[in-house]
This record gives structure tokens, C-alpha cells and sequence, in this order.
């Protein structure tokens, strides 16, 4: 069974429109967290996540749903959420099974954005595409202290995390600009910090965007990427033709022992990568749905418009002379559909949700917005 918060009304879609000038918009974040153990039992750190994430949703603005199992996933249901948390599901295969994995994957093609903390990586090969697509590097096995960290006992298991400046194609991903906020966060010097060290066969720099490291010769751990490790890193999958979006994967192995999951990096962390799951920028009290360059609100000057979504065709009325350009943005900025027409009319256009989208109304030199979630 699902746990749900959410309220469903039959035969009905709801339209929230906000009109005049554009800010970033504190529209709540809806996260479904995915429990279930599939080989490792991460039952109480998994817990102690899910009751953080609860008690900082208001401070947040999230909405927590909690799926005790996979069994019941489909489309519709999963589309209903800006971002899912894989809660140290170690054996993802055994833990979303059957159709619910062709389901997931049909999800996260779409643009379906996806955290997976520390377990998650654990037997991740149980499920091949999510191994393949998702994942892009093996788990090995991990060192780790016991149960706490000591520096008198365990002085080799303290080391320091830091920003990446590995280059990769001459590029050092971890400086754009999506991901300054998360990396605000550690002092300029980094930070030393004990953990349950982790080790990957494969360097998801590959296909990744590491962003923070620590120096794995100062561990007492035969790493096989040599001296770098990365502990935090973020993955677009390819683009979907369907939609033009695409999926995204933020994956962190920080964070294993139960003290940590109150601590201030660990917390900023974890709601920094479901913003960025969610496609939308960090702040402290939201996950804000970014402004679109360039796009200005003039609606009292151009001609009147409506919208309405059924049976899966998004409708723009207009009521005004003259020449119409309507066009329909992605949070990116990208154009997902444009018509041009005459006069008073009806504008039609395949279902771009879901998603938050701003439709554009260009009458000559005069240019209405209006945002929609749909």
C-alpha cells in the first residue's frame, strides 16, 4: 500500500495560473520517499532520514509521501511527484520489481528526477537498466570504523571533503553554476569528516558531474579509482525524444551513521539534491521553479487568454484581434510547442505536462505570460 497525503478528484485537473511579473515561485515540492530493504538492513538510518525530511517539510515547503512498497507504482502516480528519494534501498531490484521497474524507467526517461543515498548503490546491478542508465558504476565494498568514528582509535578513517577540481574534457563540472549553492555550503578549505567509505570499480566522471571528493590515500582503503573518490555527484540521463527532457540522478554516499543525519552539511545536502532532482533551484526555506530568462508579463496590454487541460490536449483561448504567437517554455527556457494564428481562437496542443510551464501570447509587439502547472 502507498501512503499518500494527496488528494485525487476524479475527472478533474487542476490549473494554478500566476500572472503579472515573474519571480521564482515557492510552489510546494513533492517528494515521494521509496522504503523497502532488498539485501543490506538500513532500517533505522533509513527511518531517521524519512522522520528529518518530515520534520523540515514546512520549513522546506515539501510535501512527503512515503511508499511502503513499489508494487502499486504506475505513471499517473509517479508523474504526480516533482522528485523521488531512494532511501538507502540497497538491492534496488529487489526492491522495485516486476512492472513497477518498467514503470520507474518510463518515469525517469520522461524527466523523472531521482536521489539515491549511500545503500542505494549496494547490489544495484540486481536491476540491469537502473545498473546501465542510472547508476553508471559498480559498487565494490566499503571500509568503515564500526559502528561510530573515533579519531583516537580510527585516526585513518578521518579525512577531508572538498569540492572536485578534477578536470574532465578539460572542463571541471563541479564549477557550474547549478550546483554553487551545494558547494557554498563547505568552507573554502573543506571539511574533515569520518564516514562509512564506500569503493566503485568505475569512475562515474564518465557520465557524471562529481562534485565533491575526498582524498582516498589518506584512508586506510585500497581505493580502485587510485586517490580520488567521489562522495557526491549528479547525472542527466539523455535526452527523451518524447518530451525533449531528461532524467536526473543525484547520488551521495555521505551520511551513514545515525548522528549525521542531523548535522547541518548533511541535511543542506540532502535538500539541495532533491531541488536539483526536482529541476528547480535551491534555497533555504524552498525549492524555488526558476524565472525564464527574458520573458516578461505584460497582460493588460495584449489580448485576453485562457487555458484549460482535458482529455490529455492543452487548450489556449484567445480573445483579441490581430496576429498570435503562443508559445509554451520548459522551466529551462526551452520552447516545447509554438502556433501561430488570427483573431479570436482556440490554440491545441499535446499535454506538455507534467510540470510547471510558462505559455507566452504574442500580439505585434505586445507579449502576455501566464505560468501554469499542469
Amino acid at each position: 500500500m502507498i501512503k499518500s497525503i494527496r488528494t485525487v478528484l476524479a475527472g478533474t485537473i487542476l490549473l494554478f495560473f500566476m500572472s503579472g511579473a515573474f519571480g521564482s515561485a515557492a510552489i510546494p515540492t513533492k517528494v515521494l520517499i521509496v522504503k523497502g530493504m532488498g539485501s543490506y538492513p538500513f532500517t533505522n538510518l533509513a527511518g531517521l532520514v524519512t522522520g528529518m525530511l518530515q520534520s523540515n517539510a514546512s520549513a522546506w515547503n515539501l510535501e512527503v509521501t512515503v511508499a511502503d512498497s513499489a508494487n502499486d507504482f504506475t505513471l499517473p502516480y509517479l508523474r504526480g511527484f516533482d522528485a523521488v528519494l531512494l532511501n538507502h534501498n540497497s538491492g534496488i531490484g529487489w526492491v522495485i520489481q516486476g512492472t513497477a521497474q518498467d514503470v520507474f524507467a518510463q518515469w525517469m526517461r520522461e524527466g523523472g528526477g531521482v536521489v539515491g543515498l549511500h545503500g542505494v548503490m549496494m547490489h544495484q546491478d540486481s536491476w540491469k537498466w537502473f545498473a546501465d542508465s542510472v547508476a553508471m558504476t559498480n559498487f565494490h565494498n566499503w571500509n568503515t570504523p564500526g559502528n561510530q568514528c573515533d579519531p583516537l582509535r580510527d585516526p585513518m578513517e578521518y579525512t577531508r571533503i572538498q569540492v572536485d577540481t578534477l578536470p574532465t574534457s578539460g572542463t571541471v563540472r563541479a564549477r557550474k553554476p547549478e550546483y554553487a549553492p551545494l558547494l557554498a555550503m563547505l568552507p573554502a578549505h573543506g571539511r574533515d569528516w569520518c564516514d562509512r567509505w564506500m569503493e566503485f570499480t568505475t569512475d562515474p566522471r564518465r557520465n557524471a558531474d562529481v562534485l565533491m571528493t575526498v582524498d582516498a590515500r589518506s584512508m586506510d582503503t585500497s581505493s580502485h579509482l587510485g586517490g580520488d573518490y567521489p562522495v557526491a555527484w549528479a547525472r542527466k540521463l539523455p535526452i527523451f525524444a518524447g518530451n525533449g527532457r531528461q532524467g536526473r540522478f543525484f547520488h551521495t554516499s555521505l551520511g551513514y551513521f545515525p548522528d549525521m543525519i542531523q548535522d547541518p552539511m548533511i541535511k543542506d545536502l540532502y535538500h539541495f539534491s532533491l531541488c536539483w532532482a526536482a529541476g528547480r533551484e535551491y534555497s533555504a526555506s524552498s525549492c524555488l521553479v526558476p524565472d525564464l530568462a527574458g520573458i516578461q508579463s505584460q497582460a493588460s496590454s495584449c489580448a485576453r487568454f485562457k487555458t484549460s487541460l482535458r482529455d490529455g490536449v492543452l487548450k489556449v483561448g484567445i480573445l483579441g484581434a490581430g496576429k498570435h504567437v503562443v508559445r509554451i517554455y520548459a522551466l529551462s527556457g526551452r520552447k516545447v510547442a509554438q502556433a501561430t494564428g488570427t483573431g479570436d481562437g482556440d490554440f491545441v496542443f499535446a499535454n506538455p505536462g507534467p510540470g510547471v510551464f510558462l505559455i507566452q501570447v504574442e500580439t505585434g509587439n505586445r507579449v502576455s505570460s501566464r505560468r501554469v502547472v499542469l
